[in-house]
């Protein structure tokens, strides 16, 4: 996504609540004019799903554009609505100076004229204050905020202070992040700035916080030395509602610089109980589960490549998938059941991931025999490295070759696609009830997001993970079966770092770590055989129907 304008493109001046359609690379943005009080307020509103819907509000000296990786990666997930305040970007300056209550104000008379309800409210940096300030004034306008690096820590509310840390936290900044600020600010110009700093600077946000109700996510960059951790729990304790602090690379600009894992962060659900996420915190699972995510609470791949600790446990968990390749290979079971158990539960379907034999999950095979279920293999995959649509057709022929019905898919990584895929073909139905699935990355995988864009990549099987791929997008669009789907995600997946959380399924963190581990794992086959009882219980219960 590219948020410059073509030179050709023609862009008219909108006029009061005038809407006029602009384009940021293929991210189609309407723009509105909201005047209050005799000033104006830029809204630049994305497509995407109004049920899921993030406004973003920038901080002092910067506009909606410093916010281009942030909303590329949240508009996969749902609606953007990027305001720019009175005076910074294309928005004329007020005659006077504004205080953070008037920002605030002019803010939600702009989300209520877009129809905005039930947001989650971003803001970063001196936009936190705005978006606490808004949520002070309308309780129930939000159920969740996102404050990024907020400002202003109470010990250094001094002009000097402020401004020596922000330079020192410069420093930590990449050259593009350096960049872009720097574009951002003479676009603003210096004389509004100026006198923009004092209501910045005087703002009280530990005390308006205390007045909302809404779940809090506090977010800085490491390096941060204007929104430092301490910073961030203290106003953690005094938030009115639940609160959450993540700490993650870079600094006081790492909504940009370190945007997917802020992203993953925003749109995992809240965990107030988790602790502080730190970027050291990868290889103990902590962080906000989940994700469109861009599941959020798995470790983002930044940590994974810098926590020894994670590298670690991620180089066992390969250790783990190296033992259980060679023993699937040496395998001499031909996937027939075996002595059924002592329980009477429904057959199942096993489909492995990418790169996994027919025979890979032979030992959860075995174990799922053993308790009495018929359970089949699906050979005709081979080794799944076919593009999901021929995967899908194939499953099914092999189902009903095997004349299955009434069967709950257990899956690992890819497979999970490859089931949930199967579930919405209409071909499944009375074949299939439902899925129980590990590490499966519904919203793809960012591990390599620059490996991924590259040309040989796209068209490799591992294409198949990136979220803008095709197939993957359109299967992220349906979510009919998701209810039923149960998706296993691992305390640490190295993987999958936006983790397995699938909207509208059930989903259960685990505590074994690693991408391989869970399905190698009894206490994981346990929670598989529960799942898939309960599964084929809510398939086999009447059905009501209210007639009108």
């Amino acid at each position: 996504m590219s948020w410059p304008l073509p030179a050709s493109a023609e862009v008219p001046t909108p006029g009061r609540g005038e809407p006029a359609r602009t384009y940021a690379g293929q991210m189609h943005l309407t723009s509105t004019t909201v005047s209050v009080g005799g000033s104006q307020l830029q809204a630049l509103t994305s497509d995407g799903d109004p049920a899921r819907t993030f406004v973003l509000v920038h901080g002092l000296g910067v506009a909606s554009t410093y916010f281009e990786p942030l909303a590329e990666a949240l508009g996969r997930a749902g609606r953007l609505v990027l305001l720019n305040l009175p005076g910074f970007g294309p928005t004329p300056e007020p005659d006077r100076a504004l205080r953070i209550s008037q920002f605030a104000a002019m803010a939600r008379t702009a989300a209520a004229e877009l129809g905005v309800r039930d947001a989650v409210w971003i803001g970063h940096s001196m936009g936190a204050q705005v978006v606490v300030e808004a949520a002070a004034q309308e309780p129930g306008l939000t159920r969740r905020m996102a404050l990024l690096s907020p400002v202003v820590d109470v010990l250094h509310r001094r002009t000097r202070t402020l401004v020596r840390q922000f330079l020192q936290s410069a420093a930590h900044e990449p050259p593009a992040s350096a960049a872009a600020s720097v574009r951002a600010f003479l676009s603003c110009g210096p004389r509004w700035m100026v006198e923009t700093f004092p209501a910045m600077l005087d703002y009280p946000i530990e005390d308006r916080i205390a007045v909302t109700t809404a779940e809090v996510l506090l977010v800085a960059g490491e390096h941060d030395l204007m929104a430092p951790r301490r910073w961030l729990e203290t106003l953690a304790e005094r938030a009115g509602g639940p609160a959450r602090v993540a700490v993650v690379p870079g600094a006081h600009q790492a909504m940009h610089s370190h945007a997917d894992e802020v992203a993953e962060l925003i749109v995992g659900p809240f965990d107030p109980e988790a602790g502080v996420a730190t970027p050291d915190d990868a290889e103990s699972g902590r962080g906000v589960d989940g994700g469109p995510r861009i599941d959020g609470g798995l470790p983002s791949a930044w940590s994974v490549l810098r926590s020894p600790r994670s590298v670690w446990v991620a180089a066992k968990d390969w250790t783990v998938a190296l033992r259980d390749q060679f023993l699937s290979l040496r395998a001499r079971d031909d996937g027939t059941p075996g002595a059924p158990g002592t329980c009477t539960g429904p057959a199942v379907v096993l489909i492995p991931g990418i790169l996994e034999n027919p025979r890979y999950l032979l030992p959860l095979q075995q174990w799922l025999t053993a308790q009495g279920h018929t359970v089949h293999q699906v050979p005709a995959l081979g080794w799944n490295l076919r593009g999901l649509s021929a995967s899908v057709t194939r499953g099914l022929d092999a189902l009903e070759q095997l004349g299955v019905t009434d069967a709950v898919v257990v899956a690992h990584s890819k497979g999970g696609l490859i089931g949930k895929a199967m579930l919405l073909h209409p071909r499944s139905q009375g074949a299939l009830t439902g899925m129980v699935t590990v590490a499966t990355p519904f919203s793809g995988s960012q591990l390599w997001n620059r490996v991924q864009r590259t040309f040989l990549l796209r068209r490799s099987p591992l294409g198949l993970f990136h979220p803008e791929h095709p197939e993957l997008a359109a299967l992220i669009a349906e979510r009919e079966v998701n209810s039923r789907i149960v998706s296993l995600s691992p305390a640490f997946d190295q993987m999958i770092p936006g983790g397995s959380h699938l909207d509208g399924a059930t989903n259960v963190r685990l505590d074994v770590k690693g991408h391989f581990r869970p399905v190698s794992d009894p206490s994981v086959w346990e929670i598989i055989h529960g799942h898939v009882h309960r599964l084929a219980e809510n398939a086999a219960a009447p059905q009501t129907v209210t007639q009108s």
